[in-house]
């Protein structure tokens, strides 16, 4: 008898998560989150997604006309979609959206976008991944074993919330690394479920990163560290905001600096690092236009070999 109840009750939730949506049109499942200001978000059905997905940015339900504002949890969790274009309005991806869809090679995600969910796109096959500017909240695990992922740009919104340091766990096969350019601080968070070891750098997995770009600076809480040891940089580009640079053991082939006034390495300064030798030697280092002779005479940077313009 038992059995049979909660046989029954698995049925019933499972009927529950088949059916949460409130209309279908043009293949495309929709619940509504608001009738006062039309809004609904896109959700799963009976019929699992396939192929192209375009979201409008309007759909039409018993003549009235409904903004699309957000994709719901688990909406397309598992489904083999191959493109995704979300249009502006959609504000959030809620938790699991993309999560192991395996065959989505490409998103486009809109600037209206403010937060990615836990494990939005954990398991996806995105080769790249953009990170609009102005999303200011990402849960913990979104982007985790996106091994297919080449490129990462991390738009210049997120702040006070900052990034968690799970976010790009497994993403082994990345080569570009850009994070914009801003005035604030981009915080980033611990998790205690990877807490220890290699799982809890923030860019761990990055040990095929080419070129790194930092357009702000990094604050890593609980002694995180960013950044393997085995990491083979050879281009590093820093930004007009960076005042300071973390120290890099790897010997670079070119390091851009786009700040016109040399920040002064302090060793009193608990994130203030320095460039190996080598890095002194073979690298040749870009400056601003007209800033040449200041950096040959700043400390540090004057201990660089080559030293040019930018577009030299």
């Amino acid at each position: 008898m038992k059995t049979r109840n909660i046989v029954a009750i698995l049925s019933l939730l499972l009927s529950t998560y088949i059916q949460a949506y409130d209309f279908k049109t043009n293949g495309i499942y929709y619940s509504i989150n608001s009738m006062e200001t039309l809004e609904v978000e896109v959700v799963h059905g009976e019929e699992r997604y396939s192929g192209d997905i375009v979201i409008p940015e309007v759909v039409s339900f018993r003549e009235k006309e409904f903004k699309v504002v957000g994709v719901g949890l688990k909406a397309f969790n598992g489904c083999s979609i191959t493109t995704v274009s979300i249009p502006e309005g959609v504000r959030y991806v809620d938790n699991w959206s993309f999560q192991n869809c395996r065959n989505l090679r490409s998103i486009d995600l809109p600037e209206s976008l403010t937060g990615i969910g836990r494990s939005a796109f954990k398991n996806s096959g995105l080769t790249e991944i953009i990170i609009p500017n102005q999303v200011t909240q990402i849960l913990d695990s979104a982007f985790v074993n996106c091994t297919a992922a080449k490129s990462i740009t991390i738009g210049k919104s997120l702040g006070t919330d900052g990034l968690p340091s799970t976010t790009f766990v497994g993403c082994r096969n990345v080569e570009v690394l850009i994070i914009c350019d801003s005035k604030e601080e981009l915080k980033i968070r611990c998790h205690s479920r990877w807490d220890k070891g290699n799982d809890n750098m923030t860019f761990g997995a990055f040990t095929k990163i080419k070129r790194l770009y930092v357009g702000r600076e990094l604050d890593a809480e609980f002694g995180i560290s960013l950044f393997p040891e085995n990491i083979e940089i050879e281009h590093l580009e820093l930004g007009r905001f960076v005042r300071y640079f973390l120290p890099w053991t790897m010997d670079l082939k070119k390091v851009t600096i786009h700040r016109k006034v040399p920040f002064v390495s302090d060793p009193s300064y608990r994130r203030q690092g320095d460039f190996t030798s080598q890095t002194k030697m073979n690298a040749t280092l870009y400056v601003p236009e007209g800033c040449v002779d200041l950096y040959k005479e700043a400390e540090l940077w004057r201990e660089f070999w080559t030293i040019k313009e930018i577009g030299e």
